[in-house]
């Protein structure tokens, strides 16, 4: 990195953690924010939260079932809001290596009828789950680079709960505005998080109008 610091080189940052990363080995004042855009449905607000699942406790993960998703943080905190007798249901689409061990967690915790593995789909599948799901979570860690299925979930109308780990979370989520950030790793923390969602169907769906402005007005190529 050194030999390139009186260069015309820059670096065009996929993650808003990259910056400090190179700055750290010496690559300074040469990153810039890169922007991942992915499709936007052009529709009407009315139309796309109309399809929302009207319970508003319909819930959707999905990714790779691998290790730095974290996806068994999603089930530690589906057992405390079952504990609490909240209702909620889980859908997580995708496959891994992890998917026994998830499937049997899962049983050992009780949540059989709460949390359904759904496999792997095709994209235009997956976007209608996105299309009725009410909350989306996003559980990764550092390994992830950005994380494109926010962007995903944000342009479907999702409010969103995402890991701070995630390189585009900083970029793409205005805390407390168009979703809620939460320490990755931290049970509570993404309990607490998705319980206020689950308890105020308000700022769920204000969440998710937010979400989608951001992708449509913001985080496109046309914006």
């Amino acid at each position: 990195v050194a030999k390139y610091q009186d260069r015309y080189l820059f670096v065009c940052c996929a993650s808003a953690y990259s910056s400090y990363d190179l700055y750290l080995c010496g690559f300074r004042n040469k990153c810039y924010k890169w922007g991942y855009f992915t499709e936007v449905p052009v529709v009407s607000k009315e139309e796309l939260m109309g399809k929302k699942d009207k319970s508003r406790n319909n819930i959707l993960w999905v990714g790779r079932l691998i290790n730095g998703k974290r996806t068994k943080d999603i089930l530690l905190m589906s057992k405390k809001l079952m504990s609490h007798n909240i209702n909620f249901n889980i859908n997580i689409i995708g496959s891994g290596s992890y998917d026994k061990h998830l499937k049997v967690l899962t049983k050992l915790l009780g949540l059989s009828g709460k949390v359904h593995f759904l496999g792997s789909m095709p994209p235009e599948s997956v976007k209608r789950y996105m299309e009725i799901a009410n909350i989306f979570i996003f559980s990764g860690n550092f390994k992830e680079g950005w994380g494109a299925v926010i962007n995903e979930a944000m342009s479907n109308g999702c409010a969103v709960v995402v890991s701070h780990a995630a390189g585009s979370a900083p970029y793409l989520i205005e805390h407390g505005k168009n979703g809620l950030i939460y320490q990755s790793g931290n049970i509570s923390d993404l309990y607490n998080k998705v319980h206020k969602l689950l308890a105020d169907t308000k700022l769920q769906y204000a969440y998710g109008l937010s979400a989608y402005d951001t992708m449509a007005g913001l985080w496109n190529p046309k914006a």
